[in-house]
């Protein structure tokens, strides 16, 4: 994962949180894990009936977001147990200038009208 910055203006095509699912009631173990490893937590909270940490790290700020139906295997790691790996990417967050520009560099491949995308991802 990469944040880029146009014209050394920050905020502009910068992608600002990186969402990562995260095990069912593991919470309290990144919490514990993040402040045992010196990273900052920023908050927690629900957004859209899901339970998130927030965190910043190396510049970049990142959720775990708890996810009870998630039954994919875990990331493997010998610093986090299992039942509280991250199971995958959730979303993330980025900051443009001009939209029509991103939209087309975010088209999925074989969409060609403008219409097609917009119905595809409506804004």
């Amino acid at each position: 994962m990469r944040t880029y910055k146009a014209d050394r203006q920050e905020g502009l095509r910068a992608v600002h949180v990186h969402r990562l699912f995260g095990a069912a009631r593991s919470l309290e173990f990144w919490r514990e894990h993040f402040q045992q490893n010196g990273i900052a937590i920023r908050g927690e909270s629900e957004r859209f009936a899901e339970k998130y940490i927030h965190v910043g790290h190396a510049g970049i700020d990142f959720e775990v977001v708890e996810d009870p139906s998630d039954q994919r295997t875990p990331w493997k790691s010998e610093y986090v147990p299992e039942q509280y790996a991250v199971r995958g990417f959730h979303n993330w967050t980025v900051t443009v200038r001009e939209l029509e520009a991103w939209t087309r560099s975010c088209a999925a491949p074989g969409i060609s009208s403008d219409k097609e995308r917009r119905r595809l991802h409506p804004i």
